[in-house]
């Protein structure tokens, strides 16, 4: 009985692991700098994105024990570190719905 009690421990564990979502949406606005939007994993939202692109050095606020940022200045590659101490780096979409909008949305979906 033991021994099944271990294993079934064991698979929860890794199916835990296995099953983060981690999703990014934003809007970033080419003429004014401004970033807004959100970073969710496994449906909480664990961090906030706003700020100006070249004024404000860190754009994500994020929960206790969670931390991200750009590692692009383009908004192409977040790194994502969660509660667990696992890191992740991700490339973001970016693209411009509207060619005549100076508004782009951003947007990356890992593990989902």
């Amino acid at each position: 009985m033991k021994v099944i009690q271990s294993l079934s421990v064991i698979i929860s564990v890794v199916v835990a692991c296995t099953n983060a979502c981690i999703v990014l949406d934003g809007i970033y606005s080419s003429d004014t700098g401004a970033v807004k939007g959100t970073l969710v994993e496994n449906d909480v939202q664990t961090c906030t994105l706003a700020g100006t692109l070249d004024r404000d050095a860190y754009l994500f606020t994020c929960i206790n024990g969670y931390s991200a940022s750009f590692i692009r200045k383009d908004l192409t590659a977040v790194t994502y570190r969660d509660n667990n101490g696992r890191t992740y780096q991700f490339q973001v979409q970016k693209y411009q719905p509207d060619k005549s909008d100076p508004q782009y949305r951003l947007s990356a979906r890992m593990f989902c």
